[in-house]
């Protein structure tokens, strides 16, 4: 049995066997109460485990035990005697109990003396002789066999010898007040009189209050104090129902896989489901089989979630691989399972049994889907306590008295059994003991606002309006973010609610276009004994802005004898064919196979007009007839054209760097044209240079178009929490290029936006005249030259300007070249590596990739034409990344 918090209770026990008088001293009840501390049961007092109490001490079997406090109990009957066992018989027990903070009534406690006999106020007694007797009290005659005279809180039974008994009456009217009796002494020989007066103070073991020594008619004082008081409440936005029992699967098992040495990665046939970024779901499991209890723990459910960044199925709840759930902790074949995060989720049935295989059945899903951006409802938690004996704000509980009540809240009576008053954002039910409990309304009006009841304390002693305070209610959510005042109680709270522009990149990853089919011929020559044969191909013009490759081979289609073969690559110079590259072929054909090629990457072909020219030649002797096979494949690189390989997204949360406060905040976007759309998931926002998917969660994707020139992409955004406030902030994203050069001699060009520029091999020429903060990225592209492997390039439209405030400040990144570099970052550590030049018209840097060391030596890398800077200037700018 237990007895609440605040209560005492006075236990009956009785054992309903028939036990003679001389066999009570063998049965005893064992009494324990639970230490939630230590975890262990003890005695009720004293030291030890248990309270054994014999039947013999109570005369009988019934067992009575009072004041047993606050606490888990247990009672049980045990035998002591020495031989046989004790009588079969019922156990019961009941309960007085009581409420430590209500008064049931009250005793009296009687005062008793003599006014003659006893010392008076001042030390001394009466004097008398010895025929003097009471004679009078308050006008009333006093006779033998006593007097009964009724005071103003009690009766006085007073005796002519002085003696009395005086009787507070039975209630609180008297605490803390005097009862005044003026006596008169009478000498019967003489006639003789004199009177006094007989103070009764009413005072109680349960009040400390304070009596006047120096004037016995005061009434005594106690000190009535109310402290504020603070507590809270809360009021939890609940995620909105969107989908009701949504089926969710179902799978029929003929043989149900066993658990042990089942491999939880592989898994068994089940059902997968999936629930979406910004809900949860509480899952519903069926397996249709018709189990009997007993066999239910036989039957476990298995339930797993993919993680995504192991690539694993993993325990929903803790580690593990699985959560094995068996139907015996759910008592049938439902299962349900609340509160499923987003992800992906199988579930599948398995046989944990000892013996047989499982029963055949088909195990069925639904699901309550939640969006947790979307409030369906307010859940309130409500407050309870004493304004009396809590603790108030400064710490300390009221000064009151055990007959302090709380007569009143904002001007309304309080009565017993609890007087209900509304508040602002709730409703307050308190008692006159003080204990109340205050529940909030079901809606967001009161979410952080502040609730104050003004109750007054009356006491007795302290009179009916002795104390005032106010009674706070913080309206605070596990849910929503808020922060409170701890100087001011009054005070609403403070909602945790900022944004923050962001700032991201997205780019098109650009390459040289080329065409693989800009040339293309074939043809065969078919030689003759003792003739040359000649194949004349048509011709291909390459432009200054091309870069060719491919192959011209030739090759034998069948075996013959000797031959003279000429491949030549020919270049129309003023009109006259002249071979610019060829290969031979002299002797005899026994295989099949390539004869002679040409590799056109290797040549470095300048821009005009070209074409094949093969001749077969078979001499008179030792020749048969030769067949072969011209095939020529010209590709081309447009070193001044490029298109789009890749797509680099933008990819974040906007509420990264964002305080919400919940998750039920609203959001919406505004669009390229000005149109504000509200965003949930998945929503699409048609930007300027590409477009925006983004959730109510606040991830978001950014995709460029293929066909933008780059630039500044910005998309305002405004949150709404819950209570109507509003922020609004931007995310920035920077839509560039990101360029992969060729070997080639490229000419590239910016976009508007940030470019990273990967200009490769060449010598190219980059022109950055659409603005923008663009980079130009020298990787190591062979170690062993002075230069990685890079051309000479040349800038056209380098920005000079700290990048730290000059948005179109350029850079050049040199940081995979250095070799052994390991200074400051100034330019006298620089120097050994990297020298700046200006000559008069355009400024000229040169690395020396291991700082004088000796494998490498200074080479020029690049030219910014028409810029004048240096190296400290370029550095302080941070333009030169190393």
């Amino acid at each position: 049995f237990n007895i609440d918090e605040g209560h005492t209770g006075d236990m009956t026990f009785n054992y309903s066997a028939l036990i003679s008088a001389d066999a009570l001293a063998d049965y005893v009840l064992v009494l324990q109460k639970f230490d939630e501390e230590t975890g262990q049961w003890t005695a009720v007092t004293g030291p030890g485990q248990a309270d054994l109490l014999s039947l013999s001490l109570f005369g009988g079997t019934t067992v009575t035990v009072d004041g047993l406090e606050a606490g888990q109990y247990r009672a049980f009957m045990a035998f002591d005697g020495l031989l046989g066992v004790g009588l079969l018989g019922t156990l019961s027990g009941t309960a007085d109990l009581y409420d430590q903070s209500q008064i049931g009534g009250y005793e009296v406690i009687a005062a008793e003396g003599n006014v003659i006999t006893d010392a008076g106020i001042d030390g001394d007694v009466d004097v008398i002789t010895d025929t003097t007797v009471v004679s009078m009290v308050n006008g009333v005659a006093v006779v033998d066999g006593g007097t009964t005279i009724d005071g103003l809180y009690g009766t006085l039974v007073i005796n002519p010898d002085g003696s009395y008994t005086y009787t507070p009456f039975s209630g609180d009217a008297g605490l803390g007040q005097v009862d005044p009796f003026v006596y008169t002494l009478l000498d019967p020989v003489t006639g003789q009189t004199a009177s006094a007066t007989l103070y009764l103070h009413i005072d109680s073991d349960d009040v400390d209050m304070t009596w006047n020594p120096a004037d016995p008619s005061q009434p005594a004082t106690v000190d009535i104090v109310a402290t504020d008081d603070l507590n809270v409440a809360e009021i939890n936005p609940q995620a909105l129902l969107v989908g009701d029992d949504i089926p969710s699967g179902s799978h029929t098992y003929l043989l149900l896989a066993s658990l042990a040495g089942l491999d939880l990665q592989l898994g068994s046939a089940g059902i997968g489901f999936n629930i979406d970024e910004g809900h949860t779901g509480d899952m519903t499991f069926n397996y249709s089989a018709l189990i009997s209890a007993d066999a239910l723990a036989d039957y476990v459910l298995v339930l797993q979630k993919f993680d995504e960044a192991t690539g694993q199925w993993t325990a929903i709840s803790g580690p593990g691989q699985a959560d094995l759930l068996s139907l015996s902790l759910f008592g049938g074949t439902t299962i349900t399972v609340d509160g499923l995060e987003a992800g992906q989720y199988r579930a599948f049935m398995a046989f944990d049994g000892l013996l047989g295989v499982g029963l055949v059945g088909t195990l069925s899903a639904t699901m309550d889907l939640y969006d947790l951006s979307q409030v369906g409802g307010y859940e309130v938690v409500a407050a309870s306590g004493n304004v009396i004996t809590d603790a108030g704000i400064d710490g300390s509980a009221d000064t009151a008295t055990v007959f302090t009540t709380v007569s009143s809240v904002n001007g309304e009576a309080v009565v017993a059994g609890g007087t209900t008053i509304e508040g602002t954002y709730g409703t307050l039910v308190i008692h006159p003991n003080g204990s109340y409990t205050y529940t909030p309304y079901s809606n967001v009006t009161g979410l952080g606002q502040v609730d104050q009841f003004t109750y007054t304390l009356s006491d007795p002693i302290g009179g009916p309006n002795a104390a005032t305070a106010t009674l706070y209610f913080h309206l605070d959510s596990s849910v929503v973010d808020m922060t409170w005042n701890p100087a001011d109680p009054s005070e609403p709270a403070t909602f945790t609610f900022v944004a923050t522009d962001d700032v991201d990149t997205s780019s098109l990853v650009m390459v040289n276009e080329v065409d693989e089919d800009y040339f293309n011929a074939s043809a065969s020559l078919l030689g003759i004994l003792a003739t040359t044969q000649t194949y004349t191909s048509g011709t291909f013009t390459l432009g200054s802005n091309m870069d060719a490759y491919g192959l011209i081979t030739v090759n034998s289609l069948a075996t013959a004898g000797t031959v003279n073969l000429n491949l030549n690559l020919q270049m129309n110079v003023g009109g006259v064919w002249t071979t610019v590259a060829n290969d031979s072929y002299s002797g005899i054909i026994s295989l099949l196979g390539t004869l002679a090629s040409l590799d056109l990457s290797t040549l470095d072909l300048a821009a005009g007009t070209y074409r094949i020219q093969t001749t077969l030649q078979q001499p008179l002797l030792g020749g048969l007839a030769a067949l072969v096979g011209i095939n020529t494949d010209v590709n081309v690189t447009y070193l001044d054209q490029y298109v789009v390989s890749n797509t680099i997204e933008a990819e974040g949360n906007i509420f990264g760097n964002d305080a919400t406060g919940s998750t039920f905040t609203q959001l919406q976007v505004t669009d390229a044209n000005g149109n504000v759309i509200d965003v949930s998931y998945g929503t699409i926002i048609q930007g300027l240079h590409g477009n925006l998917v983004i959730s109510a969660n606040g991830d978001y994707s950014y995709t460029p178009s293929s066909t933008t020139g780059g630039g500044s992409e910005s998309f305002t955004y405004t949150v709404t929490h819950l209570n109507g406030d509003t922020i609004t902030a931007t995310l920035n994203i920077n839509v560039g290029y990101t360029i992969q050069g060729s070997t080639g001699n490229d000419i590239i060009t910016d976009s508007a936006g940030d470019d990273l520029i990967y200009a490769g091999a060449g010598n190219d020429t980059i022109n950055t005249a659409n603005g923008g903060s663009d980079t130009l990225i020298f990787d190591l592209l062979n170690a062993a030259n002075g230069t990685g492997g890079n051309g000479h390039d040349t800038w056209f439209n380098f920005h000079v300007g700290d990048t730290a405030i000059d948005s179109e400040a350029d850079k050049i990144d040199i940081s995979d070249l250095l070799v052994g570099y390991a200074g400051d970052g100034s330019a006298a550590s620089l120097s050994a590596y990297v020298s700046v030049d200006f000559d008069g018209t355009d400024t000229i840097i040169s690395i020396d990739r291991d700082g004088g060391a000796g494998v490498h030596s200074s080479t020029e890398l690049l030219t910014l034409k028409n810029v004048d800077t240096s190296l400290e200037e370029l550095l302080q700018n941070n333009q030169l990344l190393f």
